[in-house]
């Protein structure tokens, strides 16, 4: 559909550069550059008579030779590349607000892991890709959930974020969990407009499962700072932007944990809804994002492998 809309674009671009070519001027004064897709549409049916000047005009000679300044030469005319970004830039207008989770149907205090099909969920712009394993009960990428149990540790309270809600207060939120570390799916989710959009950012927060694990440490992972605080640990969140042919765009690094500091004061573990600015990114098709920790282990990560996200805003156009 993307490959569609591009040709359907160039094809607007190329009967707009035609018209223009063809039209010596309507008399009003304007600009071609002014053109708008309105006015191509009218201009591409006017007829060569109707567009010529009045009965006042001199009639053709083969003698005339028009003035060397007002021919056109090719090297002046904008590539239909060009022109089909300008035409673009005038059409794509997405809203600010891309997606807030809150238009996405489920009882209170639940969650959708995909366990019920789909592989997919969309919420206002974007939508999320999700991989469910049904042999293990698992799953990677992306769920929601309106959990506000922010007080028990552990891997069944998995899908609760740590600040108890959603960001500025809303009931629904993403949650997102990375399995790249075992070749599973990495969190993803894609822009649903035909051309690659600028995000200005999101709120991202550490699930409770993550925040606990990391302030008290766990079974399977260590307490961040160590016995005595003074262990350099970080977790952080890389979010990678990519255009709509798969090439990478940016990225963007947030740490959700830090204790490298110089000292134990400048330590922190994330525990509200943090604005992350992704207009680094640049202009996106999807973008997705890898964990890393620094407590590793013999089978990868130590730290459980979650952050939630909300609130996916468009930069202004």
């Amino acid at each position: 559909m993307k490959i569609c809309a591009r040709i359907l674009v160039l094809t607007i671009s190329l009967v707009a550069t035609l018209a223009l070519l063809n039209c010596t001027g309507s008399g009003d004064g304007n600009d071609p550059a002014d053109t708008t897709i309105d006015d191509v549409a009218v201009t591409a049916d006017v007829s060569l008579e109707e567009t010529l000047p009045g009965e006042d005009s001199v009639a053709p000679d083969e003698d005339l030779v028009a003035p060397e300044e007002d021919i056109v030469e090719a090297a002046d005319l904008a590539a239909p590349e060009d022109a089909a970004a300008e035409l673009v830039e005038d059409v794509v207008e997405p809203s600010l607000l891309l997606a807030d989770l809150e238009d996405l149907d489920l009882a209170a205090e639940s969650f959708w892991n995909g366990e019920a099909g789909g592989g997919i969920f969309t919420s206002g712009q974007l939508s999320f890709l999700n991989l469910y394993n049904a042999e293990y009960f698992s799953w990677d990428g992306y769920s929601y959930a309106n959990i506000t149990d922010n007080t028990t540790p552990g891997y069944d309270n998995q899908y609760s974020a740590i600040p108890g809600t959603g960001a500025d207060g809303t009931a629904t939120y993403a949650v997102a969990h990375d399995g790249t570390g075992y070749g599973a799916q990495a969190p993803t989710f894609v822009v649903d407009y035909e051309m690659p959009v600028v995000i200005a950012g999101a709120y991202v927060t550490n699930t409770t499962y993550t925040y606990l694990s990391m302030a008290e440490g766990d079974d399977f992972a260590k307490k961040f700072g160590g016995v005595e605080g003074t262990d350099p640990d970080w977790f952080l969140v890389t979010f990678t932007g990519y255009d709509n042919d798969g090439e990478v765009t940016g990225t963007v690094e947030f740490y959700l944990a830090d204790f490298q500091a110089e000292t134990n004061a400048g330590d922190y573990i994330i525990n509200e809804w943090t604005w992350v600015d992704l207009t680094p990114l640049g202009a996106v098709g999807e973008v997705r994002a890898v964990l890393t920790s620094s407590d590793m282990g013999e089978w990868g990560m130590n730290t459980p492998g979650y952050f939630a996200v909300d609130q996916i805003v468009a930069a202004e156009l």
